[in-house]
């Protein structure tokens, strides 16, 4: 009687060591399983998001004018002198007139750092900063000063303006 009581608290032991150690193994299955789902749909976003770049740059690569478009955002050293050009003409067209102080190129951001005067009325000087803002150039504009022209009367304003451009040498 004693030996079967012994053979079964060992049978008991033996069946809840084996019931322990099968949900040990069931957690870190269950686990692994939650795991590698992430990993799964993570890895189906990324592909997806690859798709989608290699879309949009083929895209852009078949479309001349879009790519052109695109190009036309950023500046290079070989548009500078057609981008002072253009804000030129954009106050000539705002009835301001801008007088460029600063033009300095950093190759190792690819950025330009652009420091202009402009003048006129209160109403031009806003219309040309309207213009910059709406322009297809990738301009971050960081400060502007208005000052009020000195004198009796004196409906001139002038505007110190600076900001920062991006550069992009694409391929041509």
């Amino acid at each position: 009687m004693k030996n079967n009581r012994n053979n079964l608290i060992v049978v008991i032991v033996l069946a809840v060591g084996l019931l322990c150690v099968w949900g040990a193994l069931f957690y870190f299955v269950v686990i692994k399983a939650r795991d590698i789902a992430r990993m799964a749909q993570k890895t189906e976003q990324m592909e997806n998001e690859e798709r989608s770049v290699q879309e949009m740059k083929l895209s852009v690569e078949k479309d001349i004018i879009s790519h052109q478009r695109i190009d036309d955002y950023f500046i290079s050293s070989s548009t500078l002198i057609s981008f002072i050009e253009e804000l030129e003409t954009l106050a000539q067209r705002t009835g301001a007139s801008v007088n460029i102080e600063s033009l300095d190129q950093n190759e190792k951001e690819n950025t330009v750092s652009l420091g202009m005067i402009v003048r006129g009325s209160s109403a031009s000087i806003t219309r040309f900063v309207s213009a910059l803002e709406i322009s297809p150039r990738l301009i971050q504009i960081e400060s502007i000063t208005l000052a009020r022209a000195v004198g009796k009367g004196s409906t001139e304003w002038g505007a110190k303006i600076t900001g920062t451009m991006y550069a992009y040498e694409g391929q041509q």
